[in-house]
């Protein structure tokens, strides 16, 4: 066993890694991610308003039905976050890019923002909320790469030294702004290449085999356990997956505030609220059982990261137990967490959990009992997660009773 998983280390250290790392410095995806993390404040409020707007209570609902007035005033944030964020996304992304560039940053937000806009056929192109979210990136890399282009080549309008810098970048981004302008408007409204169909067509199919595909979370779930095996923080999956969670999530909310179905159920929270209880590799009830070890070493241990295990941060446990590089205990890591992304998938698949319709309101470090809550407007939402909190921890215990054991006997003979 111990050979297989050698090789297996191996492996990951020789073809994974190298890739993984050279994403991870990749600019267009430092750019995607940190666009969309600085998103989440505005749609996470968005989306608990959303779930206030329509918290399933009947006194609530007939006071909600009978003052729409007010039902208006509390959906505000969400019309504001949620319904535009593709907006949001083309700044941030413009803003993250002219920093990689060593660009004006405030200029390369604001630009590829108009120039979304008129990707997007305005304000009443329809194309703001989540539909927009591909249009708004490419947008974001066709401005800032003409900017950046225009700068290096010194097609660029050039003031004394004497005016103040900020002017002076402002001037300096005219003509690149207005050339980036012009070429969007010739494609978009006189060649008639329309950007947003063209994406949908050819995006939408991949968002929805994600959002929708059995194979796909397995395949993300194997992954990153794998990772966490190998030592390796598997941050950059999550980051190449954020782009579809943020869409699907968005259209989940827009369908669930329109009345209609929310069709998607491998968003963000079905791993980190459903499977990931506790942290990646579902460590939570592994944590509990841990604080009646007969190890003194893993009570201590078990004390001391419940805390944070209880808002799903649970590095102390995969490395000081540890579970990384641990050929025993990474066996029922992976197993628990296939086996709750067979039931979390049955669950909502079958109707048993009502759908996820605010999932940008379960923020992956809140509690997953609250967190499964939050997503769903719903206790079987919780009575989900505890399931699968006994499925996992079942797995674990006699996996762990083997550690437990070793230690004990180390601890027995540093005693002696």
């Amino acid at each position: 066993m111990d050979s297989v998983f050698d090789k297996m280390t191996s492996a990951i250290e020789k073809y994974l890694v190298p890739i993984t790392t050279k994403m991870s410095q990749n600019r267009y995806i430092i750019a995607i991610r940190d666009a969309l993390i600085a998103t989440m404040p505005l749609t996470i409020f968005g989306s608990l308003c959303l779930m206030v707007a329509t918290l399933p209570i009947p006194a609530w609902t007939e006071f909600i039905a009978a003052n729409p007035d007010i039902n208006t005033i509390i959906r505000i944030p969400f019309n504001l976050s949620v319904s535009i964020i593709s907006l949001y996304v083309a700044f941030g992304m413009g803003y993250n890019l002219a920093k990689a560039y060593d660009l004006d940053k405030l200029v390369g937000g604001i630009s590829s923002a108009f120039i979304f806009f008129i990707m997007a056929n305005g304000v009443d192109g329809g194309y703001l909320g989540a539909t927009g979210m591909f249009t708004a990136m490419i947008a974001a890399v066709i401005n800032i790469e003409i900017y950046h282009f225009c700068v290096k080549k010194g097609i660029v309008i050039k003031l004394p030294k004497q005016v103040p810098s900020n002017i002076a970048g402002s001037f300096e981004s005219l003509v690149p702004i207005v050339l980036t302008t012009v070429l969007i408007i010739v494609l978009v409204k006189f060649i008639g290449f329309d950007v947003n169909n063209i994406l949908a067509t050819i995006i939408t199919p991949i968002v929805t085999a994600a959002g929708n595909t059995l194979v796909m979370a397995l395949l993300y779930a194997v992954l990153a356990t794998i990772m966490w095996f190998g030592g390796i923080h598997p941050q950059i999956l999550a980051t190449l997956l954020t782009p579809g969670w943020t869409i699907m999530a968005a259209a989940n909310a827009e369908a669930y505030a329109a009345g209609a179905v929310a069709e998607y159920i491998f968003v963000k929270p079905f791993f980190f609220t459903f499977v990931f209880i506790g942290g990646q590799c579902g460590t939570l009830m592994l944590n509990l059982v841990m604080l009646r070890s007969k190890s003194k070493t893993h009570r201590s241990l078990a004390a001391m990261a419940l805390p944070a295990g209880l808002f799903n941060i649970n590095e102390p446990i995969l490395f000081g137990l540890p579970i990384v590089m641990n050929a025993t205990l990474i066996v029922p890591a992976l197993i628990g967490q296939v086996i709750c992304v067979f039931t979390t998938y049955f669950a909502f698949a079958s109707g048993l959990v009502p759908p996820m319709v605010a999932p940008d309101a379960a923020v992956w470090n809140i509690p997953a009992f609250i967190a499964a809550y939050l997503c769903t407007n719903s206790w079987r939402a919780v009575v989900l997660v505890l399931v699968n909190m006994v499925i996992q921890g079942l797995i674990y215990i006699p996996f762990y009773r083997v550690a437990e054991k070793q230690m004990v006997a180390i601890e027995n003979a540093e005693e002696a």
